[in-house]
């Protein structure tokens, strides 16, 4: 469980950085993408290292928990692409 609320929280951070910003600026819109993917990568990398740090857990099970919330918002994509 713990993968899958690390893979939302760290793509929900990314949508607020994105989507709130009003301007339809390409060129805004293309930073606020950037700095969204960054934040996402560096929240992941940050709450994967304390989640081995701090939690005694099964490693093979956070990860593939993990993967599998990444591999669900593709299939989510895929479905509501219309």
């Amino acid at each position: 469980m713990l993968g899958g609320t690390i893979c939302g929280l760290a793509t929900w951070l990314m949508a607020v950085v994105m989507f709130t910003r009003q301007n339809a600026n390409p060129g805004r819109m293309l930073t606020a993408f950037y700095l969204g993917e960054a934040i996402k990568v560096l929240v992941t990398v940050v709450c994967f290292i304390m989640a081995f740090v701090l939690i005694d857990l099964n490693a093979m099970a956070f990860i593939l928990t993990y993967i599998a919330m990444l591999v669900l918002h593709w299939l989510a994509l895929l479905k509501f692409k219309n």
